[in-house]
């Protein structure tokens, strides 16, 4: 069977059965060591998925997440997520949900001392407004004092993976992250994943499954089901935002409009200055003198 024309890696549901399964929590494992480094050259070695649903639900029509919750060895909590879309509020986003998942740790009657460290993984297809003066792709937040190296706690600790700022040269010489983000980004050829699947036996287990997961009746519905969903959901998003850029407009042309004539200028000039018609410059000038 072919693979799917166009297919995305970023897919959440194709990335939640890739990386949030018990069978491969080695790729997930190798992945979040690259990520994160422990101190001591120590490393993650075993982990547990949290939340294992394999398809998401919809809530009041919205799409919904399909995350991967997972704890490692060493306690840690950890949400993993994809995101195709843009979200202008993606750090807010992330936040609250590693709020929820750290908040969730605490029960009645316990010491703040059993709470964990909980991190966020979000891989972006898109670049951040937050991060735009950052040429990394790979950047990470925490609670520090502003203009210190002081940290104050990592117990929250939000990495935001923007792949579409990887700019590699030569694709055998990558860091275990650099491979990793290679292989999300959809940006390279076949030929240079078979180079990566040379060097990283765990990517050569992610390109098996792939082509697994491309050959699979169920797997594909599932995936161009999602992939429908998405698509639904861009549109829906961009057909809103644009009728919010056009409210935008007239609310400023109304602001512009009453400020000028506050000022003293005349209707005929205000209409011809914000593209008002002249009904609409007197009705405000009628307003204004009540």
């Amino acid at each position: 069977m072919n693979k799917i024309k166009n297919f995305s890696r970023l897919n959440d549901y194709f990335f939640k059965n890739l990386m949030g399964r018990d069978e491969r929590k080695g790729l997930a494992l190798d992945f979040l060591n690259s990520i994160v480094e422990l101190e001591d050259n120590k490393y993650f070695v075993d982990l547990k998925f949290l939340n294992t649903e394999k398809t998401p639900d919809k809530i009041d029509g919205k799409l919904s997440r399909l995350d991967i919750q997972a704890q490692t060895d060493d306690g840690t909590f950890w949400d993993i997520e994809v995101q195709v879309s843009r979200e202008d509020y993606m750090p807010e986003r992330s936040l609250f949900y590693l709020s929820r998942i750290y908040g969730n740790q605490l029960n009645s009657g316990e010491k703040y001392p059993v709470l964990k460290r909980t991190i966020g993984i979000n891989l972006l297809n898109f670049n951040l407004d937050q991060l735009r003066t950052l040429s990394s792709w790979h950047n990470y937040c925490c609670f520090c004092v502003p203009n210190t190296n002081v940290v104050v706690t990592r117990h929250l600790e939000m990495h935001f993976l923007e792949l579409p700022k990887i700019k590699i040269s030569d694709i055998k010489r990558l860091k275990k992250a650099e491979q990793w983000g290679a292989y999300f980004s959809g940006k390279y050829t076949d030929k240079d994943m078979e180079v990566l699947a040379m060097n990283n036996p765990v990517i050569k287990q992610a390109l098996d499954y792939e082509a697994y997961f491309n050959s699979n009746d169920e797997l594909r519905k599932e995936y161009l089901a999602r992939e429908e969903a998405i698509l639904d959901e861009r549109i829906r998003h961009g057909y809103s935002h644009q009728q919010g850029i056009v409210k935008g407009i007239e609310k400023n042309k109304i602001e512009t409009a009453t400020n000028a004539l506050k000022e003293g200028l005349s209707p005929e000039l205000i209409a011809k200055i914000t593209n008002l018609n002249i009904e609409e410059v007197n009705r405000l000038r009628q307003q204004l003198n009540k």
